[in-house]
């Protein structure tokens, strides 16, 4: 590479920051250099294989730099990709380190302001990584709090495709944003929760449940609202469970169990009480609706449930379901009962399949 003329050298090494595919129109900014001069500087990596094009338009590029006329704004936009990772690495190499950030950042903002709305979540990691390799050089507060928001987004996107250690990190990243402030807005204090949580479940899923305990308690002795703190209590349960911690995971559920207005029996007498009630509730709806008779339509067809409480209630059920199982197996016929009887009463969440076929199976075992 250190043979290619100084131009080509500059060329390549910012290319290189952008990423293992790039296009002459982003190089030209980059580069601050117009598109035909990145063009001619090219050259010789093309001809030494170094570069790859990957549009047949490239063809067009060269042509033009052999009657000496600039490309036109379509073969600007002509991809080409480096050779090997090797040969990235190397050109990447080429800049100064000092200079990194600053150019990251760059190509960050550049690629912010060409990709607005939906189309920036198929760039989002690229614009992620690019502003945070050039992080130390945000001092702008409105900045910061738009990379920490881009972090929280490229957590959760990276959670759903299980890739919690790189979930982690960016959330992490994104909440380090944030630690300076000493006297944070609602909307920052909003973000921080957000990007805390997120970091717990990361944790819990990559198995590192000290962390993700030390996360949510830090988020529960902060929560005022009772639908929150139920939330965290039923994080906690998915944690404890995880663990093993099954005596933890009991106190934890029914303590978001009591702050959704349900309080599981603690006696014989009032347990029985209790299944009978419930049972006779579920199955007088199941009359009343004819699905008791083969009515299937009025179970498929019911509405979706858009109470949050109820909502979380129904998870919290779930969750809570197989530590009663093991703990207090004679509780379990009445979880399922609660379950179902909320799912009948205020509608379907994603999880009211569950409550059925563990319903039917109870009926099933004269349970």
């Amino acid at each position: 590479l250190r043979k290619l003329p100084p131009s080509s050298q500059r060329a390549l090494s910012f290319a290189a920051c952008i990423g293992h595919v790039f296009d002459i129109a982003t190089l030209s900014i980059v580069g601050k250099e117009p598109p035909f001069e990145i063009a001619r500087a090219l050259g010789p990596a093309i001809e030494d294989g170094l570069l790859l094009p990957l549009d047949p338009d490239y063809r067009f590029v060269q042509s033009a730099l052999k009657d000496g006329r600039p490309p036109s704004a379509e073969t600007a936009a002509v991809r080409y990709r480096f050779l090997h990772d090797r040969v990235q690495q190397a050109a990447y190499s080429l800049i100064d380190e000092v200079e990194r950030p600053g150019v990251h950042l760059h190509i960050g903002r550049l690629l912010v302001s060409r990709h607005r709305g939906t189309a920036l979540d198929t760039q989002l990691f690229d614009v992620v990584s690019h502003w945070n390799r050039g992080i130390a050089l945000l001092t702008d507060d409105k900045e910061r709090h738009f990379l920490a928001e881009l972090n929280l987004r490229a957590g959760q996107k990276a959670k759903a495709a299980l890739a919690f250690q790189s979930g982690a990190e960016h959330l992490r990243i994104g909440l380090s944003l944030l630690d300076s402030d000493l006297a944070p807005s609602v909307q920052k204090r909003e973000l921080g929760r957000a990007l805390r949580r997120a970091w717990a479940e990361c944790e819990l899923l990559a198995g590192h449940f000290d962390l993700s305990e030390l996360l949510l308690n830090g988020l529960l002795s902060e929560a005022s609202e009772p639908l929150m703190q139920a939330e965290l209590h039923n994080l906690r349960v998915v944690l404890y469970t995880a663990a093993g911690r099954f005596a933890d995971a009991l106190a934890a559920g029914t303590a978001g169990l009591k702050l959704l207005g349900v309080e599981l029996p603690v006696g014989d007498t009032e347990l029985q009480e209790a299944l009978g009630r419930e049972f006779s509730a579920v199955a007088a709806i199941l009359e009343a609706r004819g699905i008791a008779t083969a009515n299937m339509s009025a179970l498929i067809d019911a509405p979706q449930c858009r109470d949050r409480r109820v909502q979380l209630l129904l998870r919290a059920l779930t969750h809570i379901t197989p530590v009663i199982y093991i703990t207090g197996p004679m509780l379990y016929p009445l979880v399922i009962a609660l379950h179902v009887r909320a799912s009948l009463e205020f509608g379907h969440t994603e999880v009211s399949a569950y409550g059925y076929m563990a319903y039917a199976f109870i009926l099933s075992v004269g349970m």
